[in-house]
């Protein structure tokens, strides 16, 4: 089994978690700020170097209805992209409420290491484990 990444895509922050090698726990590890989506794909690119996963996960943020809004096909468009740049799957996954969660998160927890990881990261990590809880589900 290889890592997995997750990534809460945003214009100009974005969040990102890695489960580790047995795919069992999911860690936030940081959040990419980025000028353009050249410089957030280079970014990312840095990170899948470092972890080498067998895939990336992107929150794409539907609406609480399920339609896809401005962002949402903004994100589904990159994740595209981001498949042919990085020659791995590259899996788009309902984020609803995953802000909602990462705040919650952030505010119940004392620790101020978890909170020097910041929201964007925390809804990486909260994106990452819905996709890993559903596929744990499928086997």
């Amino acid at each position: 089994m290889a890592r997995i990444i997750g990534l809460d895509l945003g214009k100009t922050r974005t969040g990102i978690a890695v489960t580790d090698p047995t795919q069992t726990i999911v860690s936030p590890i940081g959040t990419i700020t980025a000028k353009n989506e050249e410089d957030l794909t280079s970014n990312i690119k840095t990170f899948v170097d470092q972890y080498e996963p067998e895939s990336v996960v992107v929150g794409i943020p539907r609406s609480m209805d399920g339609s896809a809004g401005t962002m949402a096909k903004w994100a589904d468009r990159f994740r595209r992209l981001l498949e042919k740049e990085l020659n791995i799957p590259v899996k788009g996954w309902d984020e609803r409420m995953s802000t909602v969660a990462a705040k919650r998160i952030l505010h119940e927890n004392t620790s101020s290491e978890e909170n020097s990881y910041g929201e964007d990261a925390i809804s990486a990590a909260v994106i990452l484990e819905s996709y890993m809880a559903h596929q744990n589900r499928k086997k």
